[in-house]
């Protein structure tokens, strides 16, 4: 529910609960220094440059009435210096102002931008800062808005199918048992969530908690700052469990403070981490008198038990001894013309402000600017003064710590605090019903050196004159108090119960798989108690990591157990209760504030991500490989319940490990099968590099058996060893694909690279690795300069010569930010290889075994980073028209996978290399572009010209090989978008042209012509064949014009076959003349014999260019008997009429 309106209506709404007091504030603060008749006047004058319509003069709450909100805010910023900062104090109020101001500002003035409820509580919790100042119930009112807001933005909790994994083992379980076996399978019943069961609070389930939230400071939240959970008394009593120490506390501190018996002084000494500050802030909220008894019911029973129907207000001094700085003093603002130096001097400081008296500083004025302590007498008065009141007091041992050997600080020396915390044992003990809580360490570790020890041991020998001590949190009621702090609500109590009776239920049925306690009575209580935690997670944390030095007893908890929440709460855990094997330790959140504790913390981390949790992690890799084990995560849940249990007795001399009982406890969840979790386990047992087993009980190890031996020879691996294991990695695996025609792997010059007219991979060295760093300021270019002047010299040159094919070399690299990564799996693997080659370590049998397994496991490793590494493929460009030397690197990210396979799939589908060439591409490429460079409009350029320039030029298309070229050649021929001649001849004309048809065989000697050239030609060619077909009509018109009667004796000469002239392959020597004759012809058949010799011999000489063709015809006749006359008379006159050039009759 973020829209504008609501939360807009919110601020609102606080506006005007906190306005008509703000104003009174005001109005009531101008009042007492410029006086009842100046302070107008000052309001009309501080805002006389804003357009704020304002009375001249009136009734004084007629003038406080026509103070607006916003009028409030200025006039107290405008004023601060004069008016303002004592009341506030600290100048961070000032802020507050300006902050509610611009509040103010943006709801006025909307503009169409929503307020998030981010926004909105911060509004609202700096309101009730700002209030607390001049009305607690104000404050109140507004923090009550707050906490319903809070709630109300709380992230909604997602139902999820119910045990779905539970079933489906259930049903495996009934296939897989066998005949006469015991079935270790209980019958879930389908159990909810436990997300579903217990609410979470709201900042747990979003992520918002900070874990410093935990580390609660008690001097922050008396200065108004820390987290509102902790700020706000409501919210801070709702979270927090009451147990029987802190109850037996809180009764004494009331009986004190009223007036009863009661101890006036109380330490509390735990461990470190055992709940005392959190202690004290509950005596601060519930002392302090802001909120009616009504509104914390979880003190109803406290105050029925000393008789009280209402919280007394009582006055109260926070020191915490961190806080404080012994060579620093104060002045505070809000008392003007003092200055504060000493412990006691910020204690009496503290409790005349709450007091509101401020004459109390002046009865120890003297001894705190003296650096003296000021007497049990002076201080007993000053309680029954300002009384009831209480003095808290943390840290105090680290305080002494810093004035300890001393002299020259204005807190005093260290013999004087001694003094005074005696003097205030004995005050507090003669008063009449102040209280003094003060917070000792029980752990060596907090005592930090010589001065420490010492105050500690002369605090202890005051205090223990009239100490009550209290120690906070009992074992049992740990889990309690995490519970209450980070669930707020059971919201299906049948259900608890029903989830924890399955898990009773389990255990008893198969009471031999798990510890003795869980048949005990008492268990199915504990079960109950802790929901929905399992009691075997809380006793791990409790009993074996509280035992650490540096986790905090309650704190530690909250803080993982809180990251834990959020974390199966965002994966929407199906767990019916949160068990030691749900614990995600592969989160980082997880996994960094859990290893922070354990010492060495760095190898902690390094074996969970490859032992324990995670993706990467040997138990995932072992789920994903039996869907068995990967519906319910048994090789995780197992890994992280070994790990939770075993790491913090790793420096222990005790028995290491959980045995499988613990380990089924810690994991088994009811309608699953125990034997998944014992095939599992040993799985893990056979693989992992950490996890140690002996006497059926497991524990990881930040020290496996030959893994030093290992580091300290990978340690002594140099480049060259690595390069040379790559190399050969890389030539036994990689195999050409097409369209490659051939890989150079790892080249050691340009001359290891061929100069082929076909494409070619050159797999790169490591060191050619690309950076593809985004957060470098530098381009891609610039970073990776020295790779690009290599790949320069790869593509340029040949050894010492020039390469031609420039376009057909692509280039695959490896990622720089990969590289280390590889680089180590293979100094790993020569390690562990360099162990088995190496006979003087003399191996045992379990040694060999781990040894091989190791090698087999990296080698693996290895082929898998090599697939991540090689990533890059590079890709040379230039510009048409620009040189070749400038050359542009086009990089490609090709992922994880084989090397080759995904070159290919690269090269192929964005077209980096041609398989297929669409004629109609290269003759706009190729053709135009050698159309538009020449000068001459009749050159054209051969099959050799454009292949050449297409393996040479950057800039052209990167065809696989010829034989792309050629299929394309053939494809334009056949479809007419361009021709195919085999010569050219002086005056232009194209010997064998092939154009639209079908062509067999390109030749690199072909011409390749434009179709337009080839369709001129053709043009002319059908013309000059229409000339011809005309002429040969004209001569079988002259032949017809001979036609007789033939006889018989022609028929033999009529039925001869002639031979039609044949194409055939250009000659160097061609016949220049011809010359033939007939002879002795037979008049009877002249004609046909003339028809014949014109229609075979004569036609095929008309149709050559520049042949100079002669017919001649002659005529001989003898007549041995005479001619007569009639016939010779004939004979002349046709002879005239045929113009014949030589008639002679005689």
């Amino acid at each position: 529910m973020e829209t504008k309106e609501d939360n807009n209506v919110v601020i609102t709404k606080a506006f005007n609960i906190m306005h008509p007091m703000l104003a009174a504030f005001v109005a009531q603060s101008l009042e007492k220094v410029y006086g009842q008749s100046g302070w107008w006047s000052v309001v009309l004058e501080s805002l006389s440059r804003s357009n704020y319509s304002l009375p001249a003069t009136g009734e004084y709450a007629e003038l406080v009435d026509s103070l607006d909100f916003a009028a409030c805010l200025k006039i107290i910023d405008i004023k601060w210096a004069d008016v303002f900062r004592q009341k506030f104090g600290s100048k961070r109020y000032r802020s507050y102002v300006n902050e509610l101001l611009d509040t103010r500002n943006g709801i006025a003035h909307q503009n169409g931008n929503p307020m998030k409820d981010d926004d909105m509580e911060r509004a609202l919790d700096t309101m009730a800062r700002v209030c607390e100042i001049f009305d607690d119930e104000s404050a109140e009112k507004i923090r009550e808005i707050l906490r319903d807001m809070r709630y109300r933005n709380a992230p909604e909790q997602k139902n999820i199918p119910e045990a779905p994994a539970a079933e489906v083992e259930s049903k495996v379980a009934t296939v897989n048992k066998a005949e006469g076996e015991k079935d270790n399978t209980v019958t879930s019943n389908c159990l909810p969530s436990w997300r579903n069961v217990m609410v979470p609070h709201p900042d747990v389930v979003s992520g918002r908690y900070k874990t410093a939230e935990f580390a609660v400071d008690l001097q922050q939240i008396a200065d108004g700052k820390g987290a509102f959970e902790y700020r706000d008394p409501v919210m801070f009593f709702e979270r927090t469990y009451i147990t029987e120490s802190m109850k037996k506390l809180l009764v004494q501190a009331l009986k004190r403070v009223t007036g009863q018996d009661g101890d006036p002084v109380i330490q509390l000494k735990t461990a470190f981490g055992g709940g005392k500050t959190h202690t004290m802030l509950a005596l601060y909220h519930m002392l302090q008198g802001k909120v009616a008894a009504e509104k914390l019911p979880v003190l109803k029973p406290i105050l029925e038990e000393v008789g009280l129907d209402q919280l007394p207000k009582v006055n109260i001094a926070v020191l915490v001894g961190t806080a404080l700085n012994p060579a620093d003093t104060k002045r505070p603002p809000d008392f003007s013309g003092i200055t504060v130096k000493t412990l006691w001097g910020e204690m009496v400081y503290q409790l005349a402000k709450a007091s509101g008296n401020s004459e109390l500083y002046k009865k120890i004025k003297g001894s705190d600017q003296k650096s003296i302590s000021p007497g049990s007498s002076t201080l007993c008065e000053i309680f029954d003064t300002c009384g009831p009141c209480l003095i808290l007091i943390d840290e105090l041992v680290a305080y002494a710590r810093k004035i300890y050997k001393k002299n020259d600080l204005p807190a005093g020396t260290f013999e004087n605090l001694m003094n005074f915390v005696q003097e205030l044992t004995e005050a507090v003990k003669a008063s009449k019903n102040s209280l003094v809580v003060a917070s000792l360490p029980e752990s060596e570790r907090e005592l930090v050196g010589e001065g420490g020890r010492e105050a500690l041991r002369t605090i202890e020998h005051y205090f223990g004159r009239v100490e009550s001590i209290w120690k906070p949190i009992g074992a049992q009621e740990g889990f309690e108090v995490v519970r209450r702090r980070l669930f707020s609500k059971c919201a299906d109590e049948d259900a608890k119960e029903n989830i924890c009776r399955s898990f009773s239920a389990m255990y008893s049925e198969y009471s031999e798989q798990f510890p003795l306690e869980t048949k005990e009575a008492d268990y199915d209580k504990r079960l109950l108690d802790c929901y929905p935690i399992h009691p075997e997670l809380f006793d791990i944390l409790y009993n074996d990591w509280a035992a650490l030095p540096n986790f905090q007893r309650t704190r530690g908890v909250l803080r993982f157990m809180a990251a834990l929440i959020h974390k199966l709460s965002e994966d929407q855990d199906p767990s019916p209760m949160i068990m030691p094997g749900t614990v995600a330790f592969g989160d980082k959140n997880i996994g960094d504030e859990m290893v922070k504790y354990l010492p060495d913390g760095e190898s902690w981390s390094s074996i969970i991500y490859s032992d324990v949790d995670g993706k990467n992690s040997l138990p995932y890799k072992i789920d994903q490989k039996d869907w068995r084990y990967k519906q319910i995560k048994a090789a995780q849940k197992v890994a992280c319940a070994i790990m939770l249990g075993s790491a913090p007795k790793v420096g222990s001399q005790g028995v290491r490990g959980l045995d499988k009982k613990r380990l089924y406890l810690a994991t088994v969840q009811p309608g699953q099968q125990i034997s998944t979790f014992n095939d599992v386990l040993s799985a893990l047992r056979e693989e992992s590099s950490y996890l140690y087993c002996s006497s059926e009980r497991y524990w990881y190890d930040v020290h496996p058996t030959l893994q030093k031996l290992a580091r300290e020879r990978g340690s002594k691996i140099d480049s060259v060893d690595i390069q040379a294991e790559i190399t050969s990695r890389l030539r036994k695996s990689q195999h050409q694909e097409e369209p490659l025609g051939g890989l150079h792997i790892c080249p050691e010059s340009s001359a290891d690279v061929n100069d082929s007219s076909d494409v070619r991979l050159v797999i790169l060295g490591l060191n050619c690795a690309y950076n593809n760093y985004e957060s470098t300021s530098m381009d891609k270019a610039a970073v990776n300069s020295e790779l690009f002047e290599i790949l320069d010299s790869l593509l340029k040159t040949r050894g010492s010569g020039n390469r031609t094919n420039q376009n057909m070399l692509v280039f695959l690299a490896p990622d720089k930010g990969n590289y280390p990564t590889l680089k180590s799996a293979v100094v790993t693997y020569l390690a562990w290889k360099s162990i088995q080659e190496d006979k003087e370590q003399n191996l045992d049998k379990n040694q060999q075994k781990e040894v091989k397994q190791r090698i087999e496991t990296y080698s693996d490793n290895i082929d898998s980073c090599l697939k991540e590494t090689y990533r890059w493929l590079l890709v040379p460009s230039t510009k048409q028209g620009e040189k070749q030397t400038e050359i542009t690197w086009h990089p490609y990210n090709l992922g994880s996978g084989k090397l080759i396979e995904k070159v290919v799939r690269k090269l192929k589908d964005d077209e980096l290399v041609i398989t297929r060439w669409n004629p109609i591409f290269f003759r706009e490429e190729v053709l135009d572009l050698f159309a538009r460079n020449s000068d001459d409009d009749s050159s054209v350029i051969t099959v050799k010209q454009a292949w050449s320039q297409l393996c040479t030029y950057c800039y052209m298309q990167r065809l696989a090989n010829y034989k792309v070229l050629e299929d394309c050649l053939k494809e334009g021929a056949a479809s007419g978008c361009f021709a195919i001649a085999s010569s050219q001849d002086e005056k232009g004309y194209f010997k064998d042209l092939k154009f639209a048809e079908k062509i067999d065989t390109i030749s690199l000697d072909n011409l390749l012509v434009p179709a337009e050239k080839a369709r001129q030609q053709r043009q002319a060619e059908e013309e000059a064949a229409e000339k011809v077909r005309s002429e040969q009509q004209s001569f079988k018109a002259i032949a017809s014009g001979y036609t007789s009667n033939c006889s018989a004796t022609c028929s033999n000469s009529s039925s001869a076959n002639f031979t039609k002239p044949l194409e055939t392959e250009k000659s160097e020597s061609l016949k220049t003349s011809l010359y033939a004759s007939v002879s002795k012809i037979d008049p009877n058949c002249c004609n046909q014999v003339v028809k014949k010799i014109l229609e075979n011999i004569v036609y095929d000489l008309v149709n050559l260019e520049d042949c100079e063709l002669n017919l001649t015809f002659s005529v001989e006749a003898n007549a041995k008997q005479g001619i007569p006359a009639e016939i010779v008379s004939a004979i002349e006159e046709n002879s005239k009429s045929l113009n014949l050039d030589d008639f002679d009759l005689h």
